[in-house]
């Protein structure tokens, strides 16, 4: 249906209410991207200290992007006191929380580019 904003007609582009929710959530998407808190379609600017669920969420996320065993993944999440990317570039780059921090700072917090440079 046609969808009036003020005297801007949405009608003419061809977008009701739910057009305009996926609009906006791909805008909203791209935006977390683009601030460097997703990666390969994960969210991994994640704290795990809330609760279980995001502690075994921070593990499987470490696991998976670090490429290590559920242990290991848990000892890189003490060392990085819960934060899953420094954990992830810990793994993948074999370097210490302080160093895995510099590099996502000099990256400005984007783990690929991150990860990119380390190879």
């Amino acid at each position: 249906g046609w969808v009036g904003v003020g005297w801007v007609g949405l009608g003419w582009f061809g977008l009701d209410w739910v057009g305009l929710v996926w609009v906006g959530l791909g805008c909203f998407g791209m935006v977390w991207v683009g601030l460097g808190k997703v990666h390969r379609g994960r969210m991994v600017d994640v704290s795990t200290q809330a609760n279980q669920k995001l502690i075994d969420r921070g593990e499987r996320l470490v696991m998976d992007l670090g490429q290590v065993e559920r242990s290991k993944s848990q000892d890189l999440l003490r060392a990085s006191a819960g934060q899953v990317k420094p954990a992830v570039v810990m793994a993948r780059l074999d370097v210490d929380c302080p160093t895995a921090t510099r590099l996502l700072q000099a990256h400005d917090g984007h783990l690929g580019a991150c990860l990119e440079q380390g190879r």
